[in-house]
């Protein structure tokens, strides 16, 4: 049996959301204020608000008849936005109204309707200078059950034809990597109309371009996976290969979501037993990658650490650490990766670490391992087993080591 390990580091944010007697967002007198485009926020909610706006106003909908966040946009020229909402509960909804939602005369300009998957998305709506548009958040309640949703929210500008590659979905970083090995990628339609019959292209560590034809067609917000025609020579060992992957379509208006970057490595097989690695004479045959699709960055590096908060190794002089001056990327989610070791003849394996680590309350580390050329990953241990094997302090109930 042959598996992978890897520590996995967790970053989030927190916001705070201030209430006061006239709490922001909570009707159209008290609406947040969006004064341009694009415009991002996270970790907010409907709890707490009131459900002044039903399916007997604007949209008529009943995805509207729980409780409302408001917030106002006045565009100072034409033009089109794309709406989307994040980490939603179920049948959550969102509106786009010329007015507040219960004034004579309001017109619906746009809605998305969630089923329990949540997290609508308004692929375009045109917006026209001058006007205060009302934006809403809502949920479909079934008899005071789903009032309320927590929410993140993203506006951005959108365009009539804009695809882009969204990630490489294979290969992932294993062993045994060979010289025909398919690239496959997923190519999605960020835009409002149907995008198709448009060339797809692949570059390996800034080499020649690699074309392919992508034939079918992809409506808004629809995605397909798209295997190249030609394979990589990705069999040296040790090796990590930088993939470039990226759409050509002609009257895309959108270029900044084209392209996605993804590193690929040919690890080593480890079948000496014991294994041990203090990282004096190298990086170890360990390796960092990030795993978040649309942050392409890892703050993990190799050297000597000189933090305040970590200015020495275990032993020695050299480790692994995030970032060898300072903290963490902000949002980071990364990886790092460590040889395949190949556990055929040993009947207990053992696995012994120095790790430490300081922490904001959500971020978390864990060890896992895949026995299936990376393309599963499950957790190694759970808290309390072992010896100093995780921890899992008050409030948090993912497992993985936290705090301090």
């Amino acid at each position: 049996m042959k598996f992978m390990l890897r520590l996995v580091l967790f970053f989030s944010l927190l916001f705070s959301m201030y209430v006061s007697n006239a709490q922001v967002g909570s009707s159209c007198t008290e609406p947040n204020i969006i004064t341009s485009i694009p415009f991002s926020q996270t970790g907010l909610t409907t709890a707490g608000l009131y459900n002044y706006y039903t399916s007997v106003h604007a949209c008529g909908s009943n995805w509207m008849n729980g409780n409302d966040n408001v917030f106002t946009y006045t565009p100072v020229a034409d033009e089109s936005v794309k709406i989307k909402l994040t980490n939603t509960g179920i049948y959550a909804g969102v509106f786009v109204i010329s007015d507040c939602p219960d004034a004579p005369g309001a017109v619906c300009v746009a809605k998305k309707e969630s089923d329990d998957s949540g997290n609508p998305v308004i692929q375009g709506v045109s917006l026209a200078a001058g006007v205060t548009y009302y934006i809403v958040v809502s949920t479909q309640n079934f008899f005071n059950y789903n009032m309320t949703t927590n929410f993140n929210i993203e506006i951005t500008p959108s365009f009539q034809f804009d695809g882009g590659a969204a990630y490489v979905n294979l290969p992932k970083s294993t062993c045994g990597l060979t010289n025909s090995e398919p690239l496959n990628v997923v190519l999605e339609n960020f835009g409002s109309d149907t995008i198709q019959n448009f060339y797809f292209a692949y570059k390996i560590n800034d080499g020649p371009e690699m074309e392919d034809y992508f034939g079918f067609a992809l409506p808004p917000g629809g995605w397909a996976y798209h295997t190249a025609y030609s394979n990589m020579d990705l069999s040296s060992v040790g090796t990590t290969y930088k993939i470039k992957a990226y759409t050509k379509i002609t009257n895309d208006g959108n270029r900044d979501n084209d392209t996605t970057y993804s590193n690929i490595t040919n690890l080593p097989v480890i079948s000496s037993f014991p294994y041990e690695e203090n990282f004096e004479n190298g990086h170890g045959s360990w390796f960092t990658e990030w795993t978040d699709s649309k942050r392409h960055y890892t703050s993990w590096e190799y050297g000597i650490p000189n933090d305040t908060a970590l200015d020495h190794a275990a032993s020695g002089l050299y480790c692994w650490k995030t970032n060898l001056n300072g903290v963490t990327m902000q949002s980071e989610s990364s990886v790092l990766l460590g040889p395949c070791f190949d556990f055929t003849n040993v009947a207990q394996p053992w696995i012994d670490l120095n790790i430490w680590y300081q922490l904001n309350d959500l971020d978390l580390v864990v060890f896992e391992k895949s026995t299936n050329g990376g393309l599963n990953w499950t957790r190694i241990g759970n808290s309390g087993e072992g010896t100093n094997w995780y921890n899992v302090p008050q409030g948090v109930s993912t497992i993985g080591w936290h705090g301090n």
